[in-house]
């Protein structure tokens, strides 16, 4: 056996022995021997390498070689860490020499499937594919030259165990719960693009549950995460689809849904004072509505919560264009929410809504009356220390830093607006707002300025007002009552037809 530049090869050599000899009259016999050995060039020679695998013992058998007697395997790579011969069999992995007649020989690995270095991918349906990479390590002798042999082989088996999953619906939410399989425990959970973490989770209103061998997902019949179709008096047909995806390649692996027929009164509410809370829907098919764009009969009354899938609607009985009906018994309060593609007077999305009230009505109720002691305020002295941050969207998670300022911002874009006590961190406390205000520089008292809180509220006198956005607990957020949200569309100062530059 010869090795060159690391690889494993062969020569053959011989001593060649030349004897000459003559005879004369001067000399006698006279002999002349030459003894010169011969090489060969070397010649790589290809090694076999055969999988034996023996799936009903889910036992790895690769066969590698066959070799010169010469040939003596030393030692094992197994995930970077060489180990000689000897000790590889405390990581699973068993080798023994098979010899032949002509005196050549051969080496066996054997090693389980479930070994901790044997590498487990899911292939399809109910196949599982099994990994060896190793790299085995040989000398000659008596030469001592060492070359090395990768063994990657795969072995496909038939006992992959796949997840399953079940779900029902209850009177307000969607309920899907997974049964983990053998081959999924590195398989995260999406919604359409949405990972789902208990972070998220905690965000958008919807319930995770992992305890290993089951994932279970409640989410709300109104959220940004379903799909919604079928609106008809009988009810809303609510879809959940949920994806399993490599954790690694993010690949899909597998899709469970279901779907859920709800009442049309989980989208209104008629409460005794006159007051109507509306949720309207976007609906599979309508790509091109924006929930943040739906208006009432009075286009000036807009959504005061909107989401990716849902606009909701909160104002009285007497305004918004609504139309009033009644009869000896019943008052009738009829309104719609109305979308409208730009330039178009024709809506492309109709949702009519009524609220009935009885006009003679008794009703019992119980009063106590409680006398609770003043509350008592002790005048101190501290520091507060607060932040004003701006954000690139919704989520709050990614602040704009110092060095991307001055930000590019496009008229009735987005602004999202974080406010932070910081110190001190005393759960009593509690942050509020009272004023805010946009200058055209960047002093606080410059002219001109437009107010955008005005006693902690909205300024109603803004073409689109301001809106504030809850703050719930998460890794980043201790005390959700000592921060405020809030988002402001983007403006700009004008004079007439001029518009203030600084």
């Amino acid at each position: 056996t010869s090795v060159s530049s690391g690889q494993h090869g062969a020569k053959y050599t011989i001593s060649l022995f030349l004897e000459h000899q003559w005879e004369d009259d001067k000399w006698g016999l006279t002999k002349l021997t030459i003894i010169k050995e011969i090489e060969t060039p070397f010649e790589p020679v290809e090694l076999a390498i055969t999988n034996n695998s023996n799936l009903s013992a889910r036992l790895m058998n690769v066969t590698v070689g066959r070799f010169l007697p010469d040939v003596e395997l030393v030692s094992l790579t197994i995930e970077g860490a060489t180990v000689a011969v000897p000790e590889a069999i405390q990581h699973g992995y068993l080798t023994y020499k098979i010899r032949y007649a002509n005196g050549s020989k051969a080496y066996v690995i054997q090693v389980p499937f479930d070994a901790p270095s044997i590498k487990e991918e899911y292939v399809k349906e109910d196949m599982k594919a099994y990994t060896l990479n190793v790299t085995v390590t040989f000398i000659t002798h008596p030469s001592n030259e060492s070359f090395a042999v990768p063994v990657i082989t795969v072995s496909t088996v038939k006992d992959t165990v796949l997840p399953s999953a079940r779900g029902f619906c209850d009177g307000r939410n969607l309920h899907l719960i997974i049964t983990r399989g053998n081959i999924d425990q590195n398989w995260v959970p999406f919604i359409s693009d949405w990972h789902l973490t208990p972070e998220a989770a905690q965000k958008y209103n919807y319930s995770l549950r992992d305890n290993g061998t089951h994932l279970a997902v409640s989410v709300p019949f109104l959220s940004s995460l379903l799909n919604y179709e079928g609106f008809h008096t009988s009810g809303i047909k609510a879809s959940l689809r949920l994806t399993l995806k490599d954790g690694i390649t993010l690949a899909k692996r597998r899709d469970f849904s279901i779907s859920c027929r709800f009442s049309p009164s989980e989208l209104i509410q008629c409460l005794p004072n006159g007051t109507v809370v509306i949720t309207a829907v976007k609906f599979v098919g309508i790509s091109d509505l924006d929930t943040n764009q739906l208006v009432l009969r009075d286009r000036q009354c807009k959504p005061s919560l909107v989401t990716e899938k849902t606009a909701t609607f909160k104002f009285n009985v007497n305004t918004c264009g609504t139309s009033r009906k009644f009869n000896s018994t019943t008052m009738t309060y009829e309104n719609a929410v109305l979308y409208f593609r730009p330039g178009n007077d024709t809506p492309v999305y109709q949702l009519k809504f009524v609220c009935s009230y009885a006009i003679k009505q008794t009703v019992d109720v119980r009063y106590e009356s409680k006398r609770n002691p003043p509350p008592s305020v002790k005048p101190g002295l501290g520091s507060l220390s607060l932040s004003l941050k701006l954000f690139k969207d919704k989520s709050y998670s990614d602040p704009y830093q110092e060095s991307e300022y001055p930000v590019l911002k496009y008229l009735r874009e987005a602004l999202y607006f974080e406010v932070e006590l910081l110190q001190p961190e005393d759960a009593r406390l509690e942050l509020n707002l009272d004023d805010c205000w946009a200058t055209k520089s960047q002093s606080q008292d410059s002219l001109p300025q437009w107010p955008i809180l005005i006693n902690g509220c909205e300024n109603s006198e803004d073409s689109y007002r301001t809106v504030f956005h809850e703050v719930n607990y998460s890794l980043r957020v201790k005390f959700p009552q000592h921060l405020k949200r809030f988002e402001v569309r983007m403006f700009t100062f004008v004079q007439g037809t001029t518009l203030l530059q600084e």
